[in-house]
């Protein structure tokens, strides 16, 4: 749940930045994707967490915690260090619940390729 409140907090504060710096209108869809991109890896975060079965948890929590670390990597120097704090915490809830059902291993690679995968696409649509 903590890597999940940490991602919510840095897309809070995410938006805030642009929002302060002013948005040119050829940058509106790259900040679109970018906030809405930090935010979908906090509600996986936050709902795998809360999820009841094993399996379903290591599968939310990975794709979470591959898109907290990718953001992390991207936004080093601005917001990108508590995102690779979040994951970390994300991925030590992954290693918990997988330690009960790991069978969810190819779900969880899945869903980590597919985070990679959606992060890379859309950079590369917006920018």
């Amino acid at each position: 749940m903590s890597g999940g409140l940490i991602a919510l907090g840095v897309t809070v504060l995410y938006v805030a930045i642009i929002l302060d710096e002013g948005v040119a209108s050829n940058d509106r869809s790259a900040v679109m994707f970018v906030s809405s991109a930090l935010a979908a890896s906090s509600s996986l975060a936050i709902s795998g967490s809360l999820w009841p079965s094993p399996y379903g948890r290591i599968v939310l929590l990975s794709g979470a915690a591959t898109a907290m670390f990718a953001w992390g990597l991207i936004g080093i120097f601005s917001v990108g260090m508590p995102l690779l704090l979040g994951s970390g915490f994300t991925w030590g809830a992954t290693i918990r619940a997988w330690n009960e059902q790991r069978e969810a291993t190819a779900a969880a690679g899945a869903a980590s390729v597919i985070a990679l995968v959606v992060t890379v696409a859309g950079l590369a649509v917006t920018v």
